[in-house]
């Protein structure tokens, strides 16, 4: 005989305790929120400014002491490109918004990434 949809439910097992595989998923979460806070704070992008610069200085000095690597002009063009759009990034969030600075650091990063195009297209 067929059972009623009540009867059924009943005889579903009863719920599990978590996991420790759900309560890792459920610590990675939290993880993922404090890095995504992180992210959202000025810190981070002042903190990445400071990393393409040590990365320019260490990428020049290499290829001054090997002669490895990347020329530095195609070092700078690169690199002067990310840094503006980081600095825009780091205005529209101070300024909420486009502002001067904005625009300029925008503009600035458009000029580098051209004048890198023209770099490479010299090889």
């Amino acid at each position: 005989a067929r059972h009623s949809r009540p009867a059924r439910a009943a005889r579903r097992r009863p719920r599990r305790r978590l996991s420790a595989r759900h309560t890792d998923s459920a610590l990675i979460g939290q993880g993922l929120r404090a890095l995504l806070s992180f992210l959202a704070t000025p810190l981070f992008l002042q903190l990445l400014m400071a990393g393409i610069v040590i990365e320019a200085g260490v990428l020049v000095l290499l290829a001054r002491r090997t002669g490895k690597g990347p020329r530095p002009l195609a070092v700078f063009t690169f690199l002067g490109a990310g840094l503006a759009f980081v600095v825009a990034l780091y205005a529209a969030r101070a300024h909420d918004g486009a502002s001067a600075t904005f625009i300029t650091a925008l503009t600035l990063a458009l000029v580098f990434h051209v004048w890198h195009l023209a770099v490479i297209a010299r090889r």
